[in-house]
């Protein structure tokens, strides 16, 4: 009977031990949570580059492939993009939003999908909300708040919570990223 009584006074934990584990816990925890924050900041700002980068890139073949000019108007307040297009040529031009295959205009595209905002600048464009590159039919990227083609190389950069990434598009649509 006494061997019994010690088999129920051993089981479970003692509160020492439960404290161990919860400051074990809690010590993981505090570690974890910057790490996972610095890890969406990150990924956040990976997709606002990729779609940047993606929308130039894709336009260009655009203005190549359909043989006139095409143009991204890159809205900073909003942290979005729309995409034109002008059939009437460049130099007279007819901007129109861009269609999808089913003919319906092509909307606004923000640089993420997250909630947070990213800025950007583009040196040589001396609107605070709007920036400009055009694509010729050629695959030649103009900057029209600077001028001729080649006279600027545009340069973007991107900041998103202490996050800058610095995208720069050469005159024919060679794209360099570096953080």
């Amino acid at each position: 009977m006494s061997g019994n009584r010690m088999l129920r006074a051993d089981s479970g934990y003692s509160v020492m031990e439960l404290i161990v584990v919860v400051v074990i816990t809690l010590i993981t925890t505090a570690i974890a949570v910057p790490l996972v924050q610095n890890a969406t900041t990150t990924y956040q700002m990976r997709s606002a580059v990729n779609a940047v980068t993606g929308v130039i890139q894709a336009t260009r073949f655009q203005a190549i492939s359909n043989g006139y000019p095409y143009r991204i108007v890159f809205d900073i307040t909003k942290s979005q993009y729309t995409v034109l297009n002008s059939p009437c040529g460049y130099s007279a031009p007819c901007w129109a939003a861009a269609k999808t295959p089913a003919g319906n205009p092509i909307p606004a595209i923000p640089f993420s999908n997250s909630s947070v905002q990213a800025t950007m600048s583009l040196p040589g464009q001396t609107s605070p909300t709007s920036n400009t590159l055009d694509f010729k039919a050629g695959g030649l990227v103009v900057t029209p708040a600077v001028g001729a083609a080649g006279s600027s190389t545009p340069t973007f950069s991107l900041n998103l919570k202490g996050l800058t990434e610095t995208i720069t598009v050469s005159t024919y649509g060679s794209i360099t990223v570096t953080p």
